[in-house]
């Protein structure tokens, strides 16, 4: 988290200068630390989930924003075409993912893509609105869910 927090500061900075970096540095720490108490998450926790999911996560990003370049352009064919074929549905599944991370993680990912809305998440099942069927069929086997579902299985062969 403190990196993130760092990444974040540098970034509404609009520079980099030693002092934004030494700034940040301690402002990070200042704030991960307030977190850490707030909602009661400790360090420990955070280096497990990096640990296992760390190398992974650039990788999932870069996938992810694939996905996002992909989904708005599906919604602007959609927006501009002359007949909108809209025909919104909710849609809801189970989770193909088991840990707490990975369903925050495949969460945001549809959260993030344009014509999908999460509306209900509790426990293993998913309740997502699509703004049309082409973007509701498949969606509890995304290409997000398979490989957050690799890196668990990845990690829970790593770890016996």
């Amino acid at each position: 988290m403190p990196l993130l927090f760092l990444g974040f500061w540098i970034i509404l900075n609009g520079r980099i200068a030693l002092e934004v970096v030494l700034l940040g540095i301690f402002v990070s720490a200042a704030m991960s630390l307030f977190t850490y108490r707030l909602i009661g998450f400790p360090f420990t926790e955070e280096k497990k989930v990096w640990a296992s999911f760390g190398l992974h996560l650039i990788p999932y990003f870069l996938l992810l924003l694939k996905g996002i370049v992909i989904a708005n352009f599906q919604m602007i064919r959609i927006i501009l075409s002359p007949r909108m074929d809209i025909q919104p549905q909710i849609v809801y599944f189970k989770s193909p993912v088991k840990s707490d991370f990975s369903k925050i993680l495949l969460m945001y990912s549809i959260q993030l893509t344009p014509g999908t809305v999460l509306c209900e998440l509790e426990g293993d099942r998913f309740g997502i609105h699509a703004i049309s069927p082409a973007m509701a069929d498949g969606i509890d086997n995304t290409i997000f869910a398979r490989k957050l579902k690799r890196i668990e299985q990845q990690d829970s062969e790593g770890g016996q």
